[in-house]
C-alpha cells in the first residue's frame, strides 16, 4: 500500500505556486455549487445579500462537493501536465452542483447548452436552473450515475457512466465512491475492463473517506478497505490528511501513478496490480470557513443543507454572505462574471476536457 501525504512526513511546503493556482480553481468551484444550492439572483455579490437573493432553503446538501471540486480540479492538471484526456464520473445526487460548477467553469456546460454563457448572466442562470428538470444537458447526465442525473451509484449505474466516459482514448477515468459502495463498483469496474470496453482507458476507483468516519475506527477501517481491494486486484494509494494545499499536491500526484500502474496493468494485466485511491479528506473539510480562515459556528441540518434558515434569518444570511466573500468571487471572476485569465489556464484544451462526453 502506498500512503502519500502526511503519513510518509509530508508537508504543507510542497504547495508551490501551481497549488495555489489549484487552489484558486477550486474556490471558484466551491463559489459556483453555492451559488447553485442558496441564490437566485446578486449572482457576484456587487451589493449586499437580501432576502429576495436567496432561495427559500437550500437546494441541496454540501458536504461532497469539496471533494468532487478537488478531484476536478486535480484531474484539469493531469490532462494539462501530460496531455492525456480524462473523465470522473459520480453517482450521489449530491454531488451535482459541484459537477454543475466544473462544467460551467471549464465551458463543458456552455458546449451542450449553448444559451448558457460564462459571464455574469450565465451564472445567475446555472444558479435559478439548479433543481430544475433540464439543469444536466442530456449528453453529461450519464456522468452523474443515472440517465435523469439521480440516485447513488449502484452497479447498473456505474456500468452505463463507464460506457459514457470510456472511448478507448486512453483516458483517465476517475470513478468517486463512497465507502459502502466500494466492493459492488470495483466488481463491475472489473467486468468492464474484461469485457473490452474501453480496453484501453484507465479506470481508477476512488473512495472519499471523510474525517469525521476515522474519528472513532481509523485503524479498522483502512485495514478493511485495504484487504477488499487486494481481493479485488488494486493496489490502494492512500492520500493522508493534511491541510488543503497538501491533499492537492498529493491527489495530483496519486493521479499520476494511477495512471502509470493502470497502463502497466492494461500491458501486463495477469502480473500488475491495478490503481485505486483511498481519499481521506482533512477534518473540517466540509465546514464553512470566516474570512480570516477560521470555522463558522453553523452546522448543516438533518438533511445536510447549510444555513437553511438564511432567507429569514438576518445573522444565518451574514455568515452565508461572509463564507461567499470569504471564496473571493471578485479575484476569481471579472465585474461581468467571465472567469479570470488565471482560471482560463487551468483549464484543458477542449479535446482534452474533462467534461468533454465521449469521443469529442
Amino acid at each position: 500500500m502506498l500512503v502519500l501525504g502526511a503519513e510518509r512526513g509530508g508537508d504543507p511546503a510542497v504547495a508551490t505556486a501551481a497549488t495555489f493556482d489549484d487552489l484558486a480553481y477550486f474556490q471558484a468551484a466551491n463559489y459556483l455549487t453555492l451559488g447553485q444550492l442558496h441564490l437566485q439572483g446578486n449572482p457576484l455579490l456587487a451589493s449586499p445579500l437580501r432576502p429576495e437573493h436567496l432561495k427559500a432553503r437550500p437546494a441541496g446538501p454540501w458536504s461532497p462537493a469539496p471533494t468532487i471540486n478537488l478531484c476536478y480540479t486535480q484531474l484539469n492538471r493531469f490532462s494539462r501536465e501530460r496531455e492525456v484526456p480524462s473523465a470522473i464520473v459520480v453517482g450521489s445526487p449530491a454531488a451535482t452542483p459541484a459537477m454543475l460548477a466544473n462544467w460551467w467553469l471549464d465551458g463543458t456546460y456552455h458546449a451542450e447548452a449553448p444559451g448558457l454563457a460564462r459571464d455574469a448572466a450565465g451564472m445567475l442562470a446555472l444558479f435559478r436552473r439548479f433543481g430544475m428538470p433540464d439543469a444536466v444537458p442530456a449528453a453529461l447526465r450519464s456522468r452523474l450515475g443515472r440517465g435523469d442525473g439521480r440516485g447513488w451509484l449502484g452497479a447498473g449505474a456505474l456500468r452505463g457512466a463507464l460506457r459514457s466516459a470510456c472511448d478507448g482514448s486512453g483516458r483517465l477515468v476517475l470513478c468517486v465512491l463512497s465507502r459502502s459502495e466500494t466492493l459492488s463498483a470495483l466488481v463491475v469496474a472489473e467486468e468492464h475492463r474484461a469485457g473490452g470496453h474501453g480496453a484501453e482507458d484507465a479506470v481508477v476507483p476512488l473512495i472519499w473517506v471523510p474525517a469525521e468516519h476515522f474519528a472513532e475506527r481509523e485503524g479498522a477501517l483502512v485495514a478493511s478497505l485495504r484487504r477488499e481491494l487486494y481481493r479485488a486486484g488494486y493496489q490502494p494509494l492512500v492520500v493522508a490528511r493534511g491541510a488543503a494545499c497538501t491533499v492537492h499536491a498529493e491527489l495530483g500526484e496519486a493521479l499520476m501513478h494511477a495512471y502509470a500502474m493502470a497502463s502497466d496493468a492494461t500491458e501486463r494485466p495477469s502480473r500488475a496490480l491495478r490503481p485505486a485511491i483511498v481519499l481521506r479528506t482533512p477534518p473540517g473539510w466540509e465546514r464553512p470557513l470566516r474570512a480570516d480562515g477560521t470555522p463558522t459556528a453553523i452546522e448543516a441540518d438533518a438533511e445536510g443543507r447549510l444555513f437553511s434558515s438564511a432567507a429569514h434569518a438576518p445573522e444565518v444570511r451574514a455568515a452565508l454572505e461572509e463564507w461567499l466573500l470569504a471564496l473571493d468571487p471578485s479575484e476569481r471572476f471579472g465585474a461581468d462574471g467571465v472567469p479570470s485569465a488565471r482560471l482560463e489556464r487551468l483549464v484543458p484544451p477542449s479535446s482534452l476536457r474533462v467534461g468533454a462526453p465521449r469521443g469529442a
